[in-house]
């Protein structure tokens, strides 16, 4: 569906539009339509099922899919299937700086694993913007305010997206708050777990003044304009950890619309909010397309550019830490974060930031399979001396595993040297999608595997790696300073 900038967004007196998560295809895009009618559709048929034959089971099973055959349009993939889709929040027309995109998210949604990866782009990220230096949140403005169209604004912020990230950006959905807490409330609210008391005392309020917002910790029923609260509220907290915040409500969101079981009623009302709050590209029929994939929530894993980490620790490496804050007197005294390997010369430098965006958009089986890691270190130490960059090499691994979201929980000394890196997996499947993704940062000589799927208690065991690095691994590494980047001439091993 595409609608027009005006008209679709109601205002209110919230002063600034902040940053907002998404689930990708299936959510505030598509949510509020594809997976509350997938989720009707399948209670309508579980409910058939319990009473008709099989023969009518099947053909009752196959509605969903008819529907997306018939009547839904395929959306666009790129060269590697992935449907991506650019999530844009801003002001709008009445609000002073009403067009700057105070939210930017890419959903990168893999119809082949059912998943979807989702990376923030902090809005105070720098870039050149035809040859003046302004952050990433003014694109959409100083295009709209030149051309007065909001669909060619919005493309401008895509090209610049797409080269931040280097993923092909077909759709976008401008989305105005006031629609989602008017969602909150139309499925009567939302039940969060709150991980840590928040009290907020400079709050926007009307008018341009100020309000306390304040939290406990602990589950919380929001209604509408506390879960916008929650969800915007900068002043308590850094701006990631609001990311982690957003990202919350939004599995509140899909929970709550699926659990309560939608009637036809709640589900045309609920789209009804749709089409009044959000702008987009993506079409009636292609998100009707969209059901050929699934009738559940998929699974959703949440990025976001940061600076907030040590790049010289594994303990406190963080997930796409790709990031810097500038110094401000080389800005003018303006404060913003380039990528790693960009400079003043050089503001455009974005291969880091691209090859993290590859790598969650194509490794999402990896994270789907969830497993975690340690490393052990057992090269023979007399073998090691040979190699002039042996020192924390294990260490740098593990910084470079959690830099692209995988989750090291131990590095130790190996007890027993070994010729070769070996890997260990504990759990009952193949795991070839996790094995693939290894493969990227380094080169494995032997898999073996733990069967075992209960501890001495009983109780079920995670999946878990133990990566043994033998003298093969300071061959293929130890003769050149390590670096903690995963390299273009890495992304041919996908």
């Amino acid at each position: 569906m595409s609608m027009t900038a005006s008209g679709s967004h109601k205002k209110n007196n919230i002063q600034n539009y902040y940053k907002f998560s998404l689930i990708g295809l299936v959510l505030i895009i598509c949510l509020v339509f594809v997976v509350t009618s997938s989720a009707f559709f399948s209670q309508a048929i579980n409910k058939a099922t319990n009473t008709l034959s099989s023969t009518t089971n099947n053909i009752l099973s196959s509605t969903t899919q008819l529907v997306s055959n018939t009547i839904g349009k395929a959306m666009k993939q790129d060269t590697n299937g992935k449907i991506n889709v650019l999530l844009v929040g801003y002001g709008g027309d009445g609000h002073a700086g009403g067009y700057l995109a105070d939210s930017i998210i890419v959903a990168s949604f893999d119809p082949k694993e059912y998943s979807v990866a989702m990376i923030s782009i902090p809005r105070d990220l720098i870039v050149n913007q035809s040859g003046s230096i302004n952050k990433i949140n003014s694109v959409m403005a100083y295009s709209y305010n030149r051309s007065k169209d909001i669909t060619i604004a919005t493309q401008t912020l895509i090209n610049k997206i797409t080269d931040i990230t280097g993923l092909e950006i077909p759709y976008y959905a401008l989305i105005d708050f006031d629609g989602f807490s008017s969602l909150v409330n139309k499925i009567g609210g939302i039940d969060v777990n709150v991980p840590q008391s928040i009290i907020d005392r400079t709050y926007p309020g009307p008018n341009y003044s100020y309000i306390t917002f304040s939290i406990k910790s602990g589950l919380q029923h929001l209604d509408g304009a506390t879960a916008l609260k929650y969800a915007r509220s900068r002043h308590s907290s850094s701006d990631f950890s609001r990311s982690q915040r957003q990202q919350l409500i939004i599995k509140a969101i899909t929970e709550k619309l699926v659990q309560d079981g939608l009637s036809i009623n709640n589900l045309q009302s609920i789209y009804e909010t749709y089409q009044e709050y959000v702008t987009t590209n993506i079409s009636l029929d292609e998100m009707l397309g969209l059901l050929a994939y699934g009738k559940t929530i998929p699974p959703m894993f949440s990025f976001g550019y940061t600076y907030e980490c040590n790049n010289s620790a594994w303990k406190t490496m963080q997930a796409a830490c790709m990031l810097y804050p500038v110094v401000q007197e080389q800005f003018n005294g303006m404060s913003g974060m380039l990528p790693i390997g960009a400079s003043i010369g050089k503001i455009s430098f974005y291969d880091n930031t691209k090859r993290f965006a590859d790598f969650v958009s194509n490794n999402q089986g990896l994270f789907k399979e969830n497993f975690t890691f340690s490393l052990y270190n057992a090269i023979d130490s007399s073998y090691a001396k040979k190699f002039p960059y042996r020192n924390n090499i294990a260490s740098n691994l593990a910084i470079k595993m959690k830099r692209y979201g995988l989750s090291v929980n131990d590095v130790i000394n190996a007890e027993q040297p070994s010729s070769g890196t070996i890997i260990m997996i504990s759990g009952s499947g193949e795991y070839q999608e996790t094995l693939k993704s290894l493969s990227e940062f380094l080169t494995i000589d032997t898999v073996k595997f733990n069967e075992a799927t209960v501890d001495m208690s009983g109780n079920a065991l995670p999946n878990h790696i133990d990566i043994y690095l033998g003298n093969t691994f300071i061959e293929e590494f130890g003769n050149q300073r390590f670096t903690t980047y995963l390299t273009n001439a890495q992304q041919s091993n996908q």
